[in-house]
């Protein structure tokens, strides 16, 4: 099968190769071992992208088609041809056309495609992003405006297309518009990846850990004040930050202000980024607790389905999918409170049953959402699809 693959997330080109963020090139790269050829459409990356563009495609059944740089959503959406015009003149060899999303390129490249099947992943919501965004109210209504006409797009081209979605909240949205609707887990974790932890006790000090994009939304700060609460009843905790920021010194002194002003500035440790594979499965086997606190719309991240697949011990906030895939395997609280990510992790201190619970309901969980499986479970379905529309 001859895959063509768009996404809205960036590359750089060095020597005539591809380099893309670790994190997505892992599925590119399982991509490629399940298919004939993938031809991935990938915009050029600006001088302001915070991704960290580390890994480099080797598949030899890949090749790529450089899209200018991004400009602004409605230009995306009013003038398609602008970054498409180049790969539509060479796409007519595809059996099918996976379309990542949702983006305002969406509708049109699915039109231009055809009679090329088209294949929709969606994995996030940015109309519901758009409603919570803390944007002036006069651009919170234009930006809302906007994606509920691609969205009413989107539905129509759902109606004949493939859709694949990565949660329960977006496999009910999209119920009504798809003929053909499926579920997969958005990963990075590699079979032989997966450790189990024979000694279910804790570290001295207790190491937290936080991994991913290190933004306010995650509930940053808040996970600093619940280190304090903890400190002051007497835990011995310290606290890190692995990732990357689009503005990593305003992010970093703000980490480090809010420690000092705590009075907790040596338990709390920023290490920068480190790619997706081992040296970041290495933080996380280092560590007793993996703690997210996102306050805002949330997909799944990744990052939970690392640190369970090291028995790394998970405190996360329903947001978003996390309590449809987790519930029963972490602990999960109702807000990014403070006191109540403090309460969580201290329940998983003080409680050895517990955390023996929870791994192992953990590792049987992420046997299932491996790069391999996920990835093959995905093409067979795309197969299967293509095969009855005959």
């Amino acid at each position: 099968m001859k895959v063509g693959f768009y996404s809205q997330i960036t590359g750089v080109q060095r020597d005539g190769s591809l380099y893309l963020p670790a994190y997505f090139s892992r599925f590119i790269e399982s991509l490629c071992e399940n298919v004939e050829q993938l031809t991935l459409l990938v915009h050029q990356a600006d001088s302001k992208e915070q991704d960290i563009f580390d890994s480099k495609i080797v598949s030899d059944n890949f090749n790529f088609v450089y899209l200018p740089i991004k400009k602004t959503f409605p230009h995306l959406y009013l003038f398609p041809r602008f970054y498409l015009s180049a790969f539509l003149e060479s796409s007519k060899d595809l059996d099918v056309m996976i379309i990542r999303g949702p983006t305002p390129l969406m509708p049109a490249l699915a039109r231009e495609i055809s009679p090329i099947p088209t294949v929709l992943m969606i994995v996030g919501d940015q109309l519901e992003a758009a409603l919570k965004s803390s944007q002036p109210k006069w651009r919170q209504l234009l930006i809302r405006e906007f994606w509920k006409k691609v969205y009413s797009d989107i539905r129509t081209i759902a109606k004949n297309s493939l859709v694949i979605v990565n949660s329960e909240k977006q496999y009910l949205k999209y119920l009504p518009f798809s003929k053909k609707l499926i579920q997969t887990r958005t990963t990075t974790l590699k079979q032989e990846e997966i450790y189990i932890r024979n000694d279910n006790s804790l570290n001295t000090p207790i190491k937290l850990l936080f991994s991913g994009r290190i933004e306010l939304e995650k509930g940053i700060l808040e996970i600093i004040d619940a280190v304090s609460k903890l400190v002051e009843t007497g835990e011995d905790v310290i606290l890190e930050f692995v990732g990357w920021s689009q503005d990593e010194q305003k992010t970093g002194d703000l980490i480090m202000q809010r420690a000092k002003s705590h009075g907790i500035e040596g338990r709390v440790n920023i290490i920068g980024y480190l790619p997706a594979g081992e040296k970041l499965l290495n933080k996380y086997w280092e560590s007793d607790m993996f703690v997210i606190a996102s306050s805002e719309f949330e997909g799944f991240p990744r990052s939970i389905w690392e640190a369970l697949s090291q028995g790394t011990l998970v405190v996360a906030t329903k947001v978003g999918s996390i309590p449809y895939f987790i519930e029963g395997v972490a602990e999960l609280i109702d807000s990014s409170d403070p006191e109540l990510i403090a309460q969580a992790i201290q329940k998983l201190i003080h409680d050895d049953s517990l955390r023996t619970e929870y791994r192992k309901k953990g590792y049987q969980i992420v046997q299932e959402i491996t790069l391999e499986k996920q990835t093959s479970m995905l093409v067979d379905n795309i197969q299967q699809w293509i095969n009855e529309r005959k």
